[in-house]
């Protein structure tokens, strides 16, 4: 996820990094059951930014980024193909309301809404990256902002079948999930008639925001530090980080009613956390930058690249779970 400054996460992010075995917990020591692996260090297609299933299927969208060209990514069937250039700005973020019916956000406004396998672009006028997208079942919300303006912040809501521009925000607004909203400097929740104020103290930049529910709410963030957040309904509380597992700034957060909360973020920090403890990889899986995390499959995936501006980006990403890994086949479609 891009803070701020943009530059602070476009510090070269070398490739490398030791793959460490299955089964290897915190303290390097062998483990059943599930495991953090790398699948891919550097793919093609450029960042991997967000996900979404879509039935059986793993959607991943990301690109190029500044002035590249959109990429989406398909898990299915233990493969893992590519399809770029499906649209003329990198895609940031992909959610929907069912597996027919999704949307994808990126740069320049750029918005493809998918619906029953056909895709129609419905852009909004501004020239911020949307960063986040979420459909709530009845409106959809995108936000976002222009990282070389103001530093402001945009929400862009769209009722009715139309997009209109519903709120700016103090900060750059990252992402959307059930009402929130956060970004750099500040975490809002929309009450159904207004936005309400729930930034906690001490200016957090925050990244992604998700929960189990209303009252068990989980966001992350930072800029060299990790920050990990959670609302319980009443207030705010900070978990302690194991400095084994997270030792950078966050950029992802998953979890869901009835499972842990899984973290990921700069130089490859990848990890879950179960309310008592963390579990990651014995030592740093990569280099590169995790942007996302989502379940999938019966496993957990780490997804990014490289976020290095002078170069062309690579994807790259990470499975919590357990058995073979995906095939990377390439171009979907082809053989090979």
């Amino acid at each position: 996820m891009i803070l701020r400054p943009l530059l602070l996460l476009l510090a070269a992010c070398s490739s490398g990094g030791d793959e460490p075995p299955a089964g290897t917990d915190t303290g390097g020591g062998s483990t059943e059951g599930p495991a953090w692996e790398m699948v891919v260090e550097d793919g093609p297609g450029g960042m991997m930014l967000g996900a979404f299933s879509v039935g059986d299927t793993m959607v991943v969208v990301g690109g190029q980024l500044n002035d590249g060209t959109g990429t989406v990514w398909t898990l299915k069937d233990d493969t893992l193909c590519v399809e770029e250039e499906i649209s003329d700005a990198p895609l940031w973020w992909v959610h929907g309301r069912s597996d027919t019916d999704y949307y994808m956000v990126g740069e320049e406004g750029v918005i493809v809404h998918e619906v029953e396998g056909t895709r129609v672009r419905e852009d909004v006028p501004t020239s911020a990256k949307l960063f986040g997208v979420y459909d709530d079942g009845v409106d959809v919300w995108a936000v976002g902002g222009d990282i070389f303006g103001d530093g402001t912040g945009e929400i862009w809501r769209r009722v009715d079948g139309e997009w209109s521009l519903a709120s700016t925000t103090p900060g750059l607004a990252f992402k959307v999930w059930e009402g929130w909203v956060v970004g750099d400097g500040f975490a809002w929740f929309w009450d159904g008639s207004s936005f309400e104020d729930r930034t906690p103290p001490g200016d957090p930049r925050f990244t992604t925001v998700r929960g189990r529910g209303p009252d068990d709410v989980w966001v992350v963030g930072g800029t060299q530090v990790a920050e990990l957040f959670h609302w319980d309904g009443s207030g705010w509380e900070q978990p302690e980080l194991d400095p084994a597992c997270i030792n950078a700034a966050l950029n992802g957060v998953y979890t869901a009613p009835g499972e842990d909360v899984f973290v990921a973020g700069m130089f490859g920090v990848a990890a879950r956390y179960d309310g008592t403890s963390w579990a990651c990889a014995g030592q740093p899986m990569t280099a590169k930058a995790f942007h996302a995390v989502w379940a999938h499959g019966g496993a957990w995936w780490a997804l990014g690249g490289n976020f290095t501006s002078s170069s062309t980006q690579v994807s790259s990403v990470a499975r919590f779970g357990e058995g073979p890994l995906p095939e990377v086949q390439g171009t979907c479609g082809e053989d090979g």
